[in-house]
């Protein structure tokens, strides 16, 4: 049996396809691979062609759509716009996006990422326009954000970069920062390919290139002794902007993202 690489899966979606996990990887569509197929005996195919059926299934699916309605993207996106020096439009939820008890585990903004992705995956499965109406809204908040924060990061953190910036320095940090992130950046990767957003590929990019930027004046060992710390998933959704853009730069970061003491032993 051929086993397909990253690149030959991700070739093999078209336009306006979807993610899907295949191997342990998630896999992309690239506009810039929509005429190619690949040689590969086994293809991904796009959550739009499935349909549930009346059962447990669609049951469950109904219930996590209104879940996802209950949820006011407003309070999910109040750090992101306090960060950025903007008004926030609600205030912020409790729990893990609250300042205590959770203000030590810095995992604050995550669940806008995870919000993002599943809103882009209902619409992707169900065609629900209702959901696509989410995830630009969402992703038009953070476009403004990363525009008034003039860096290209956008972010939650109570204390904003500073975790980010201690974890750059090779000084303790605390909590999850880039585990974090990364939900962030696949949120809006998954924006892109499953709600066939372009601005959401507009913002990714330039979250990246700030990772590019901050992390360009580390050697490689230095990296390394970063990843020994936390990474989340960087390298995973770095390839992916590789993939999207084509860019060189990209698969190069997410190379320098990889832990060569947790991924050399495999």
């Amino acid at each position: 049996m051929h086993v397909i690489d990253r690149r030959e899966a991700l070739k093999s979606l078209g336009v306006g396809t979807v993610s899907a996990w295949f191997g342990g990887l998630t896999l992309s569509s690239s506009s810039l691979a929509q005429a190619h197929t690949g040689n590969s005996t086994a293809k991904p195919f796009p959550l739009r062609d499935v349909r549930l059926l009346e059962s447990e299934f669609s049951a469950a699916q109904a219930r996590n759509a209104r879940y996802l309605s209950d949820l006011d993207a407003d309070r999910l996106l109040h750090n992101f716009r306090v960060n950025a020096g903007l008004e926030p439009k609600a205030p912020v939820y409790g729990g893990w996006e609250s300042q205590e008890p959770w203000v030590d585990i810095r995992c604050h903004g995550h669940t806008l990422g995870h919000y993002l992705s599943a809103c882009s995956m209902h619409y992707a499965a169900t065609g629900d326009e209702t959901f696509k109406a989410r995830v630009d809204y969402v992703v038009a908040e953070l476009a403004e954000c990363q525009k008034a924060g003039k860096t290209g990061l956008v972010c939650a953190f109570p204390d904003g970069a500073e975790q980010l910036e201690r974890s750059l320095r090779g000084e303790e940090f605390a909590g999850v920062p880039w585990y974090t992130m990364h939900k962030v950046y696949a949120g809006l990767r998954d924006a892109h390919v499953l709600a066939n957003s372009e601005l959401a590929l507009e913002v990714l990019v330039g979250l990246s290139d700030w990772a590019w930027r901050v992390t360009e004046p580390l050697s490689d060992a230095q990296m390394q002794r970063l990843l020994d710390r936390e990474h989340g998933g960087m390298n995973e959704i770095l390839a992916d902007v590789h993939v999207l853009t084509n860019d060189p730069k990209y698969l190069r970061l997410a190379e320098r993202f990889s832990h060569r003491a947790l991924l050399d032993p495999l």
